[in-house]
Parts: structure tokens; C-alpha cells; sequence
């Protein structure tokens, strides 16, 4: 396993402290002053937060190994990243309750998941 160095000669380390430090501290913040009904914004923010950070580390660590995600797994990204985030506007901004219209949401990006798999092993089989 490849060692990782806890300091501030690390590159993610740094971007670690400047990044998520102050939106931890505005987290903690935000969830003193805010009413009780309006927890979920500083929960929401430090989630997307951090799954942005982790994926900036995943996606900057790939680029220097020189590899390349294929267009059909950053296509499952995208949608899973879309009807999340739709998902979270329908439920928490718009206040609409789970229904046809998010079970509808959920089985379209499973479709787009569904034909972006089949194309790809389409193109895997196609190639050999």
C-alpha cells in the first residue's frame, strides 16, 4: 500500500484545510443560528462539499497516473450526480412529496444507466 503523508507538503492535505475547514466552521454555524426546520442546509452542504472534494482527489490523482475514464462510466456519474441532485431539490426546496414524478426520475437514470452499460459492452465485444 503507497504511503500517505499527513502534512502540509501533501497537496490534498493543504486543499483539505483550505477547503473544508471554513465549511465545517460555517456548517457549525449555520446550525446554531438557523431554525430547527432548516438543518438540512448545512447537512447538505457539507455532503456535497465533501463528495466534491473526494472526487477532486480521485479525479486529479488519475490524471497524473496518465489514465482516462471511458465515456460510459463518466456518463453513469453524471446521471447518478443529476437525479441525486434533483431528487434533493424536489424533496427539500420545492417540499413536494415522494411520488410518480421522482419514481419516474429514479427509473429514467436507471434506463440511462441500463443503456450506457450495454453500450459499452457493446463497443467491448465489437472491439474483440
Amino acid at each position: 500500500m503507497k504511503e500517505f503523508e499527513l502534512s502540509f507538503k501533501n497537496k490534498y492535505v493543504k486543499m483539505w484545510f483550505v477547503w473544508m475547514i471554513p465549511l465545517i466552521i460555517l456548517t457549525l454555524l449555520l446550525f446554531i443560528f438557523l431554525p430547527l426546520p432548516y438543518h438540512w442546509i448545512p447537512a447538505l452542504l457539507l455532503t456535497i462539499s465533501a463528495n466534491i472534494f473526494y472526487a477532486w482527489v480521485k479525479l486529479d490523482k488519475r490524471k497524473k497516473s496518465g489514465t482516462k475514464m471511458d465515456k460510459y462510466n463518466r456518463n453513469i456519474m453524471v446521471i447518478v450526480f443529476i437525479v441525486i441532485m434533483l431528487l434533493v431539490i424536489f424533496t427539500y426546496w420545492l417540499k413536494l412529496n415522494f411520488g410518480y414524478g421522482q419514481l419516474f426520475l429514479i427509473i429514467a437514470g436507471g434506463v440511462g444507466i441500463f443503456l450506457n452499460l450495454k453500450a459499452k459492452f457493446n463497443e467491448k465485444n465489437y472491439q474483440t
